[in-house]
């Protein structure tokens, strides 16, 4: 029968041994469907790159839909794209606007959620928990950006991506874009669907706490906006642009003439754009 020590020297021994030799790349690995809160909306995407590493870096894509719709699905190819380029990607829901005046409140205390289980997971799944970008479409773009500058912790988010954002919730032209959205009709009597104050609130003072316009942070931020968008005025992309430059904050914006609220048209040339930007900033 081996003795104590005769048992801890031959662990020693091959611990020597087994570090000797270097660890097999981690394959890539993809899971849907992953809880991170209490809420049944709480879920997300994930894919996670081959040959990552503690150093790799983390991307958090997150949909659009009006406040009150889409789901993480819309950000599938672009969860892999970056996943195939070294990325952590996780595409998540949150909570949609579903009761009037909490929308904005809920999504961002999903917003906690996300960024808690990203950073608690990332020595299990090995990557950077402190290299975490935002990307956002449409609203998601608006979340990315309120939170990174109204929410997150110093230093949790390395920079934000919008493409087609919003960020002014105060905009007139917001307003008329958003009403022509839902379809109302100013040549009938009803009242139409105020989408702002339902997910916002009905007061000014609430709707400038969660316009990133108004708050602006020492956070780098990449814009991409259209001219033919006629969901949200591209002039949001531009005025915050403007705001940031002001400031003397880390801000690029690219306009395209011809493109609207899809990106697709240009989305080979946006995501190269992307990949840039986020490298020169880990």
């Amino acid at each position: 029968m081996l003795s104590l020590a005769c048992i801890i020297l031959c662990s020693a021994v091959l611990a020597i041994i087994a570090g000797c030799f270097p660890q097999s790349p981690l394959s890539s690995y993809t899971m849907s469907d992953i809880s991170y809160g209490p809420d049944k909306e709480n879920t997300m995407d994930i894919s996670l790159p081959g040959g990552r590493t503690e150093a790799s870096p983390v991307i958090i894509l997150i949909h659009g839909g009006a406040w009150t719709g889409g789901d993480k699905s819309d950000f599938s190819f672009l969860r892999g794209y970056f996943s195939g380029r070294g990325f952590a990607s996780f595409s998540v829901n949150y909570r949609l606007a579903g009761i009037k005046g909490t929308g904005l409140r809920n999504i961002l205390e999903d917003m906690d959620y996300v960024i808690a289980f990203v950073k608690e997971r990332s020595s299990h799944w090995r990557y950077s928990q402190d290299t975490i970008f935002l990307a956002g479409h449409s609203a998601g773009g608006h979340i990315a950006l309120l939170y990174a500058f109204s929410r997150a912790p110093e230093g949790a988010i390395h920079g934000v991506v919008s493409y087609c954002g919003l960020f002014d919730l105060t905009d007139p032209d917001l307003e008329l874009f958003l009403s022509r959205l839902d379809g109302n009709d100013p040549a009938t009597t009803k009242k139409p669907f105020d989408r702002i104050g339902f997910v916002a609130g009905e007061d000014r003072k609430t709707r400038i706490a969660y316009s990133p316009q108004f708050i602006t942070r020492n956070i780098p931020v990449l814009l991409f906006c259209g001219k033919m968008d006629d969901i949200i005025p591209w002039q949001q992309s531009e005025n915050l642009h403007k705001k940031m430059q002001e400031r003397g904050f880390d801000s690029t914006l690219y306009v395209y003439p011809d493109m609207g609220h899809d990106i697709t048209p240009y989305y080979g040339k946006i995501m190269k754009i992307t990949e840039q930007w986020l490298r020169e900033r880990i």
